[in-house]
């Protein structure tokens, strides 16, 4: 290989991320990967059900039951009937059960009912990602993985469609280096049911996956660029 060649092909990789920064996307996505779980655990209290979500529904004395929400708004318990529980949390279903068969405990674990789109970076990813309670975007994109590698940081939005009211469409910048490293949590989002999140790519990364596929693999760190990062289990316990 050449020497202007071998130079090119060093400058590609620093363009695409070889080389460091203060506030660098590695850092940020390494900050999103650290788990809060007293976040999951508030997220999940305050998530509304509706059909056609499933609950596990586990009684003292008897054994853990799965229950669909119907059509109606109500769930099947055996030896209580139909109750209509669709709008409520879990808690005020616990309650509402145990004043017929004692203590309660009640968990989300399908949410089926409504979602969240997760976009980019890159051509046009998609991820369809189930909403489980009013999370931030930065709770979002912990249970997702964090940044891809290619994501640009400072290009991150939301746009909330306002569909069903018939309004114009809002999109919200959401500044991820001052929420995750100065600790600014104005632009962390509270996400609604079927907002979109856009997740940009930096020009480097464009650039790379322009590139032959023999290419990107020469280069380190570029071959990650081809690679989508594993959806997690999104049921909140």
């Amino acid at each position: 290989m050449g020497y202007s060649v071998r130079v090119g092909l060093l400058g590609l990789w620093a363009l695409v991320g070889g080389s460091g920064c203060a506030t660098c996307p590695q850092k940020l996505s390494a900050a999103l990967r650290q788990p809060r779980p007293e976040r999951v655990s508030q997220v999940a209290n305050d998530y509304t059900v509706a059909c056609p979500d499933v609950l596990r529904v586990t009684a003292t004395g008897h054994a853990p039951v799965n229950v669909p929400i119907e059509a109606d708004g109500c769930i099947a318990i055996p030896t209580i009937g139909r109750i209509r529980v669709d709008g409520s949390t879990t808690s005020d279903i616990a309650t509402l059960i145990s004043r017929e068969i004692g203590t309660v405990t009640v968990n989300v674990v399908e949410h089926s009912s409504r979602h969240i789109l997760l976009f980019g970076p890159g051509d046009g990813v998609q991820q369809v990602v189930p909403y489980v309670g009013p999370e931030s975007v930065t709770d979002l994109l912990r249970r997702t993985g964090g940044l891809p590698t290619g994501a640009a940081f400072r290009a991150v939005h939301v746009v909330r469609p306002h569909v069903a009211g018939g309004h114009r469409p809002e999109v919200f910048v959401v500044d991820l280096e001052s929420i995750l490293s100065k600790n600014e949590a104005a632009t962390d989002v509270k996400l609604m049911p079927y907002d979109q999140v856009y997740v940009g790519q930096t020009k480097g990364a464009a650039i790379a996956r322009s590139l032959p596929p023999w290419m990107r693999k020469v280069l380190p760190g570029m071959s990650s660029l081809d690679e989508h990062p594993e959806m997690p289990n999104n049921t909140v316990p």
